[in-house]
């Protein structure tokens, strides 16, 4: 008997030893009693379940054929309450096969060349040892059982599978690598679909956005080629075989701290037939990822968190970058330590940056790129996944909010923490850095930004709530970053600091290892912080509202102030601060609920309201002390959309130009630099340049002023007693802003200046259609030129009268649309005179120019077509025939003034010329023609002007097929190309019956030089220089060859 008993003790003690929980080591323990992150461990409510999975994969990789082959044993276990009679699979790399969803979904076609396609293949799939039947639906693989899984149950399912790697990729991708190849392999497996309480089978089609999986366990081994270094997922469980200390030391990234960037590498492993097989082991996961790379160099740190918990942080350094990636393990574990500290602990053993040309997470690994300092915030938030996505493993495929939008907030959040609240921003690089450094908010920079782009600059704040692949225009897609991350700032501006962050760990404790969805999230801050939040997340989850609060007055009244403020759109508790004249900040809080958030600042009456209910609030406020000023949220975290009214003064903030691009400034931002013009009546032309808006969308004001020096003047060209008359002062002054109160799209704009002889008003408003590719506007211009001396700026002088005004209402419509891999455009005007114009005419048109491509060829086509009438016309708004109006030269500071070209190319008379602007009927082959002829009477009629015509140009380029210097194209590029050009143009007088010139025809090459950048601190336009040769004339000037050689320039293409 004591025998039996001993003989019991050992067999229970070896059964609770196989148990024992170890997320490192085989064999699989994810389901163990004691694994404090199971599932059945830690229950987010009583009623969750969630199902289990354990792969274990060998696989081969044939980096020849760039093809993974591998054995896949995959354990299923059903712990829901359903009998299943079917198992899902997501095949992700077939999205990128032929005739894939994703493809039609993202406009990627494959071209007619290629034949090898991105896919993974499964082969002799069973379950449990049965045969069944197998159902593909692209990326999807439906498997239906033989006999049907019951709760409790497991399925073993068995198969083989080969992935291949292809041209047309998204996360999973081979390149070259310093002549060798680099694998970032990555669901690269048949992952089996997640089947959960919300909507049982998860059956999303990958259409190239988010991913959701199942937690458990992995064993895989890797067969590789020897030369490969290479890390992924889990516990490498042979490192000391695989990355013996030998080559750990030639591996070490210290090595090449100095070596030059993008220098080629060394070859620490000779590339041979042999190979190695790494083994990996990983628990409490939903993926296996891997990276693999000859030129990988390896830096390791290492941190211990608070709970004593050791994590290794690796960095996995291509050589030829390894100087600037010295730091990032250490940066690593510093993020590592943030998140920690503040959301809650890292559970793994290690953290993986990898240099892999990418931005992209899994489990224990982050594919990322670039170098220090630049990489940090991809870090960051690559690293953060780990926490939302990672530990909280959300359905980021239906919402990616929940783990995109979280990490983004963690994103800053780390490096506000390791870099502090405002980070340099040098533009121009080190050797302007003094002068153009720039101090600028993290949390703006990663977060608010993003959100103010499209809620301030587009009008758009999208739900939340939202499928991830159902926004409705691509872009707004990146507001599951912006918008959420910029919900959580607000939460923890109506919540106070404390409350959140105790809120948010208890939101990651209850739910990590678990499958959240909104629902949960909102739900488990509710309940954590015992505050009615529901106003809040319906605010932000479902509705497309945005916060706007306004400073509405501020008056003192005896030692008291009264303060006025009013709402538009979200409800929000308000923090306002009264700033007195020295200095001192007085700050108040008024609720907007019973809720009252732990703050130092005076608790006001509460303001209860919502849309257009109580959008006002007054209160007065006791207080000795001489105000300047009141500031609505000057903590910055309230995302008011519009806040130069959020104070009492408008903030304006006023420097010098850096031409950087966007600014999201929260105050009126100004910025001026100074400008150098030059014609030939004028001279050089010294001027300033200011442009002003409120986050590039409100009170948009460009103004420019310019005098005129005289210097380098063209004087031969005028008369003696004109060369002093040119116009000493010019200036140009835009002001627009939108009208979103009266409709979304709408705009308005007013412009006036008095530039090279030339006063013009221009009046429009402006609506931009809700498909964004359709603009309307309507308008009102006025043009007029004073004096004789003021023609002396004109290429063409006799085309323009003085003291006549031209003044005329515009209904212009612009519309874009893509078809295949091509484009086009459609543009029409519709003109008519108005109230004390001196000219009575109008006309209609339609311009249409497509760009199509195929193969290494562009071919371009325009289509035009005028019908005018009227008989007083401008000559300046005429139809001409060879090319632009001088309405449309005007446009352009390069053709508006004579002094560009010598002024002999520009005279019209019996023979074509040798300039030429775009525009008209671009019968270019004819420039500066008369193009003389006899009517239907036999009366003589010059063909070069008129009111009413028909012409169709087109351009075949082909600078492609012999590409050159393609590392300059973004500086300079040369466009060759094949020309033709064809049209008539009405050749009748006012009183005469409609009549048209004979068809004229031209045809030749040309190329044109385009210089694109003007260096940092410019932001002229691109200039085009264009030399044609319309080598071809189908009516040539007499005496004139049709085959002859001919030449022209003109600036900007002809069409």
């Amino acid at each position: 008997m004591r025998l039996f008993f001993s003989v019991l003790f050992l067999v229970v003690l070896s059964i609770s030893a196989l148990g024992q929980h170890n997320a490192i080591q085989a064999p699989n323990t994810f389901q163990a009693d004691d694994n404090p992150n199971y599932w059945k461990n830690k229950k987010p409510h009583s009623a969750y379940w969630q199902q289990d999975v354990y792969y274990k994969i060998d696989a081969r990789l044939d980096d020849q054929k760039d093809v993974i082959s591998a054995l896949m044993h995959l354990e299923y276990t059903n712990n829901s309450p359903d009998t299943l009679s079917q198992l899902v699979f997501h095949l992700y790399q077939n999205a990128f096969d032929k005739d894939s969803y994703a493809g039609d979904f993202n406009g990627i076609y494959p071209g007619k060349e290629d034949t090898l396609f991105q896919k993974i293949r499964v082969n002799d799939l069973t379950v449990n040892d049965m045969s069944v039947e197998i159902v593909y639906d692209n990326s999807i693989m439906f498997v239906r059982l033989a006999s049907p899984l019951v709760p409790g149950d497991v399925a073993k399912i068995d198969c083989s599978f080969q992935t291949q790697f292809g041209p047309i990729h998204g996360r999973m991708k081979m390149y070259n690598a310093w002549g060798s190849k680099h694998f970032n392999v990555v669901h690269w497996y048949p992952r089996i679909s997640v089947y959960d309480h919300k909507f049982g089978w998860t059956t999303d089609q990958h259409l190239g956005q988010e991913f959701y999986g199942d937690f458990g366990a992995f064993d895989v081994e890797l067969d590789v080629p020897e030369q490969y270094v290479l890390d992924g997922t889990g516990f490498l469980s042979n490192r000391s075989e695989v990355l013996p200390s030998d080559l750990m030391e030639k591996l070490a990234i210290s090595n090449f701290a100095e070596k030059p960037w993008n220098e080629k590498p060394s070859e620490i492993i000779p590339t041979s037939s042999m190979r190695k097989v790494w083994k990996f082991h990983a628990e409490n996961v939903h993926d296996f990822a891997w990276t693999a790379d000859p030129t990988y160099r390896i830096g390791v740190s290492e941190t211990i968190l608070k709970s004593g918990h050791k994590v290794i942080c690796y960095a996995l350094a291509q050589e030829p970058h390894a100087s600037r990636w010295q730091n990032a393990a250490d940066y690593a574990a510093k993020v590592i330590d943030v998140y920690s500290n503040d959301f809650g602990e890292y559970v793994y053993h290690k953290m993986i940056v990898a240099d892999a040309r990418d931005g992209m997470e899994y489990p224990m690994l982050t594919l990322d790129d670039g170098g220090d300092p630049n990489y940090r915030s991809l870090f960051a938030h690559e690293i953060g996944h780990n926490w939302f996505f990672g530990m909280v493993g959300n359905n980021e495929t239906y919402r990616a909010s929940l783990d995109e939008g979280f990490t983004q907030f963690l994103t800053a959040w780390s490096i506000t923490a390791i870099e502090g609240d405002t980070i340099g921003y040098n533009p121009h690089g080190e050797t302007l850095n003094k002068l153009y450094q720039e101090e600028r908010s993290v949390r703006d920079h990663q977060v608010y930004n993003g959100y103010y782009y499209a809620s301030v600059m587009q009008g758009e704040s999208p739900r939340l709530n939202t499928h991830s692949d159902h926004f409705k225009e691509p872009y707004l897609y990146g507001q599951v970053y912006s918008k959420t991350a910029t919900m959580l700032y607000n939460l923890q501006y109506v919540l106070g600091d404390e409350l959140f962050l105790d809120a948010m760990k208890h939101y990651f404790n209850q739910w990590k290892f678990c499958h959240p969805y909104f629902e949960d999230f909102r739900e488990s801050i509710i309940q954590y912080t015992k505050v009615d939040l529901n106003w809040f997340f319906d605010e932000w989850l479902e509705t497309e509202e945005t916060i706007d609060y306004k400073v509405k007055s501020l008056k003192r009244k005896k030692g008291k102030y009264d303060v006025s403020l009013s709402r538009k759109g979200m409800q929000m508790p308000i923090d306002f601060s009264l700033i007195d004249n020295e200095g001192v900040e007085h700050k108040y809080h008024v609720p907007n609920t019973y809720f009252e958030k732990n703050t130092d600042a005076t608790i006001l009456p509460k303001w209860y309201g919502w849309g257009d209910f109580n959008k006002d609030y007054n209160v007065e406020i006791d207080l000795d002390a001489d105000v300047d000023k009141v500031v609505i949220d000057p903590s910055g975290r309230l995302a008011d959309i519009y806040q130069l009214d959020n104070s009492s003064e408008t903030p304006v903030s006023f420097e010098f130009n850096d031409f950087t691009g966007n600014r999201f400034e929260k105050s009126y931002a100004m910025e001026w630099s100074p400008t150098l013009l030059y014609n030939g009546y004028d001279g050089l032309k010294l001027g300033l340049f200011f442009k002003g808006n409120y986050m590039e969308t409100y009170h948009k004001l460009e103004a420019q002023l310019w005098v005129s020096t005289g210097l380098l003047q063209q004087s031969d060209e005028f008369a003696v007693s004109d060369q002093d008359a040119f116009n000493l002062f010019n200036y140009r002054i835009k002001y627009s802003d939108p009208l979103r109160g009266i409709s979304s799209g709408l705009s308005y704009t007013y412009e006036f200046k008095w530039i090279e002889g030339l006063l013009a008003n221009d009046f429009y408003l402006e609506k931009d259609l809700p498909n964004n590719k359709t603009n309307l506007k309507l308008g009102l211009e006025g043009l007029y030129r004073p004096n004789s001396s003021d023609l002396n700026y004109l290429i063409y002088p006799t085309l323009w009268n003085t003291q006549q005004w031209n003044n005329f209402t515009k209904v212009e419509l612009t519309h874009v649309y893509d078809y295949g891999k091509s484009n086009g455009v459609i543009k029409s005007e519709l003109r008519s005179p108005f109230f004390m114009s001196d000219y009575s005419y109008g006309f209609i048109n339609v311009d249409v120019v497509n760009n199509n491509r195929f193969s290494v060829f562009n071919w371009r086509t325009r289509v035009f077509g005028q019908f005018g009438q009227g008989d007083n016309w401008a000559p300046e708004s005429q139809l001409y025939a060879a090319g632009a109006s001088p309405e449309q030269m005007m446009e352009n500071p390069l053709t508006r003034s004579m002094g560009y070209a010598p002024e002999g190319v520009y005279s019209i008379s019996n023979i074509t010329g040798q300039y030429q602007a775009g525009g008209g009927l671009n019968l270019r082959g004819y420039n500066n023609y008369l193009m003389p002829q006899t009517n239907s009477d036999s009366l003589l009629r010059l063909g070069y002007v008129g009111h009413t015509g028909v012409a169709f140009n087109t351009e075949l380029e082909f600078d492609d097929v012999l590409p050159l210097a393609r590392g300059l194209k973004r500086f300079v590029e040369l466009k060759t190309y094949l020309f033709a050009d064809a049209g008539i143009i009405n050749i009748n007088r006012t009183a005469e019956d409609l009549e048209f010139s004979n068809v004229r025809i031209d045809a030749g090459a040309g190329a044109t030089l385009e210089i694109k950048r003007w260096g940092s601190f410019s932001d002229f336009k691109p200039v085009k220089i264009r030399f044609d040769m319309p080598l071809f004339l189908n009516r040539p000037p007499a005496g004139d060859e049709y085959l002859a050689f001919r030449w022209l320039i003109g600036f900007e293409r002809a069409f």
